[in-house]
């Protein structure tokens, strides 16, 4: 196999030393037939995005969304991401630019897999579309969030318009220029759909037809095609593979157990096979008495807004200092040498499908779900939503226990842009507006080109 391991590092060394066109250098090109000779090389080579994958989710990705929204004080230490919090990210943000790389690392893998899967005369036809299927549901996730952080949401214009991302679906190295968000949102639906038809419906730790669906309901909710959403959410939903954690155990979302909530996520198998450092080294406040992140006060508050033991997810918090000038709010969630990362997991179906079914009227089914979400969480039944419940009440029960139940996870600030395209132009996030040019990662300086436009720096 030690064609395909030279194929992944020239890749790699490419990539992180050079523009972000994604290819190799002419004079280290490997011809296709040479490094891949058969399934195995072919697997390995989808192992190799899956790995990508597990180091941009292993905390990377969704700290810095966390950063944007509300439930973070400012950051201790680490001049990246008080950039990223103070929403007036520079070029050069080193934090961002390494995260922009990786994303587009493992597109490049997967799209070299897609270009030459046919050179593997072996290979099975069944083998070789959940190949395919795979990688292309691996392409779809890496576009969705760099779509969202480097570019407005989808709304943001009335066609969608607006500056996205470069689409990457070849190893093609020339350069191109951004393509309209509308052009990246349909190229993430075709490639999930296409997964979502091809893939098995159980598939080991790797990518299954429900991680396409979970995957989907979130992008057709950030589009506002609640119907569409609503369909996915049930696949998941109404399979049957997935069940939610009791009411202790999901204080322990993350964790090195298997979980039957996960849908897809990335595993640690020891302390020697981290994949969730961006988390813990961040995080952890039982070995490191000055985390970088820390919760705000406000999202503490919320959990103290019924009594002091009535809310379970007080767990995760702990008020350290007290009384004194450096007092700040820990987050203990992440308090583990390492552990599993769920990405896409059960409860958010749960809590997505109640707002999208409050949406479009059917507030019994939506209130069934949500007080699945409430029983679990708070020690009394006091907070058990009762069916008389208008829908505006219902949309603020949602809104709150969707803050509180994902906090930390990557998961706020997208749900308060998609709240402010479509339901609330004047939404404010941390006293800026939703649609604040500062909401945009800047791209690296690296990403420059004639073709390539860069967004707008000034911060809000």
């Amino acid at each position: 196999m030690r064609k395909i391991y030279i194929l992944i590092l020239l890749c790699s060394l490419f990539i992180s030393c050079n523009k972000s066109d994604l290819s190799f250098p002419p004079d280290n090109q490997i011809l296709a037939e040479d490094a891949i000779q058969d399934a195995d090389d072919l697997q390995q080579l989808l192992n190799s995005a899956y790995d990508v994958l597990a180091n941009t989710y292993n905390g990377t990705c969704q700290n810095l969304k966390t950063l944007m929204a509300d439930n973070i004080a400012a950051p201790n230490n680490n001049y990246d991401y008080m950039e990223v919090y103070n929403r007036n990210t520079l070029y050069f943000n080193g934090t961002v630019g390494q995260y922009y790389q990786q994303p587009y690392i493992a597109i490049y893998r997967c799209n070299y897999l897609i270009e030459n899967i046919d050179i593997v005369d072996s290979l099975s036809s069944e083998d070789a579309i959940r190949l395919e299927s795979e990688a292309k549901f691996i392409r779809a996730l890496c576009h969705y969030d760099l779509v969202n952080l480097f570019a407005h949401p989808f709304g943001y214009t009335i066609d969608n318009s607006h500056d996205g991302i470069i689409i990457k679906n070849s190893t093609d190295p020339s350069p191109l220029p951004r393509n309209t968000v509308d052009q990246v949102y349909d190229f993430i639906i075709s490639d999930l759909e296409y997964a979502s038809d091809n893939l098995p419906l159980s598939n080991g730790n790797y990518a299954t037809k429900y991680s396409a669906d979970a995957l989907l309901a979130h992008v057709y909710f950030q589009m506002n095609n609640l119907d569409s959403a609503l369909s996915s959410c049930n696949s998941v939903i109404n399979s049957g593979k997935f069940t939610l954690d009791n009411d202790s155990l999901f204080l322990e979302r993350y964790r090195s157990t298997s979980n039957s909530e996960m849908i897809f996520g990335t595993i640690s198998t020891s302390n020697l096979d981290v994949r969730s450092s961006g988390f813990s080294n961040n995080y952890r406040s039982d070995v490191n008495d000055n985390p970088t992140l820390r919760a705000s006060s406000s999202i503490y508050d919320m959990t103290q807004e019924f009594g002091i033991n009535e809310d379970r997810r007080t767990a995760w918090f702990e008020i350290k200092n007290i009384g004194l000038e450096n007092e700040f709010i820990a987050i203990k969630k992440f308090n583990k040498e390492y552990f599993n990362v769920p990405i896409l997991h059960l409860t958010q179906m749960y809590i997505l499908r109640a707002e999208i079914q409050t949406r479009l009227g059917n507030l019994i089914q939506a209130t069934e779900d949500i007080n699945k979400i409430i029983s679990r969480a708070y020690i009394t039944a006091s907070q058990i939503v009762n069916s008389s419940v208008t829908d505006q009440e219902l949309l603020d029960v949602i809104t709150r226990e969707r803050q509180l139940e994902l906090c930390f996870e990557g998961d706020r600030l997208y749900s308060l842009k998609q709240h402010g395209v479509f339901y609330e132009q004047d939404l404010e996030i941390r006293n800026a507006l939703w649609s604040c040019d500062g909401f945009l990662l800047q791209f690296p300086a690296t990403s420059q080109t004639n073709l390539f436009v860069q967004n707008p720096p000034g911060g809000c």
